[in-house]
């Protein structure tokens, strides 16, 4: 018999210890979570800055193309016609239904 408390004893044992490591694991998970967050976070933000400036930089490039396109079509303004109208001509013909 006393063989068998000795096995009540190590099976307490082996309980506890599952125990302590279903909380430890349980810790570790929360942990694993709060560290993915924190790093999807910043992670989020960094790529939120970076489509931030691009959308800048190409507004930037855009009204720059606009205010270039604007002067060459001040400085010919004949030409500029001709060509709004032939290019309108050439999509007129190409979109034509038939």
């Amino acid at each position: 018999m006393a063989g068998n408390g000795d096995s009540r004893g190590d099976l307490d044992a082996v309980r506890e210890d599952l125990s302590r490591l279903r909380t430890d694991l349980r810790d570790l998970l929360q942990k694993l979570i709060e560290t993915g967050k924190s790093e999807t976070g910043a992670t989020k933000e960094r790529v939120l800055d970076e489509i931030n400036e691009a959308f800048e930089l190409t507004t930037e490039r855009s009204k720059a193309a606009v205010r270039s396109l604007e002067n060459k079509v001040q400085e010919n303004p004949l030409i500029s016609v001709l060509l709004a109208f032939i290019i309108g001509f050439v999509f007129g013909k190409l979109f034509e239904r038939r």
